[in-house]
């Protein structure tokens, strides 16, 4: 169950985190959103997964619970 966990965030992480640099370099494309609040959503989603990942990460390999 982890392990889809850690895909799951990771691809998330991913996503979000390419919607960032995408937002970034060329701005907003959705014109009902401002580029900075855009950017803003992209980089929280981003922080946020990459922590997951992190969490689930550790929690699989580093120190695993059994």
């Amino acid at each position: 169950m982890l392990s889809y966990c850690l895909i799951l965030f990771y691809l998330l992480f991913l996503t979000s985190l390419g919607g960032f640099v995408v937002c970034a370099l060329t701005g907003s494309w959705i014109a009902a959103y401002d580029t900075k609040d855009l950017c803003l959503i992209y980089f929280l989603m981003s922080s946020l997964c990459g922590l997951l990942t992190y969490i689930v990460f550790n929690m699989m390999f580093v120190a695993p619970m059994w």
